[in-house]
């Protein structure tokens, strides 16, 4: 909203990559698809951060919302059958959350999709040694 008008279509015409959310795909990108045609038949990756919390109505608004992307994506590009991974549209799909115990579920549940599917749930990052130490207080029997 704080892009002024005569430079939001610059940027649109330029951008290599687009950070959103759910609602502004709603309401801003797919009621005017054809104005994102360029960028919609150019997708190639969708990432859903926090995956966790589209659950319930809201994680069924952002499915519906997914799937409409889904299909004006497809609509737009001529996609070869696997292409990038997924059949028609594609463009593939990352979901992160370091919170979920479901992944696989929740991801077919917002996609619609259920394979190609990986669950990537190991820790890659490097790091330190880690050493674990716990501790019990002594217990007193006087309130200091």
């Amino acid at each position: 909203g704080d892009t002024p008008m005569d430079e939001r279509s610059q940027r649109r015409d330029e951008a290599r990559v687009l950070l959103t959310n759910p609602d502004t795909l709603h309401v801003s990108v797919l009621p005017h698809h054809r104005q994102w045609s360029d960028v919609l038949s150019n997708l190639r990756y969708v990432v859903l951060d926090e995956a966790h919390m589209y659950g319930g109505a809201f994680g069924a608004h952002v499915a519906a919302i997914l799937r409409r992307l889904w299909r004006l994506a497809a609509m737009y590009r001529a996609a070869t059958p696997g292409a990038a991974g997924v059949a028609d549209a594609g463009y593939r799909y990352a979901c992160c959350s370091a919170t979920l115990g479901n992944p696989r579920e929740l991801f077919q549940s917002l996609t619609g999709l259920s394979s190609p599917l990986r669950v990537v749930d190991t820790d890659g990052a490097p790091h330190g040694r880690r050493q674990l130490v716990l501790w019990q207080p002594p217990i007193r029997a006087e309130p200091m």
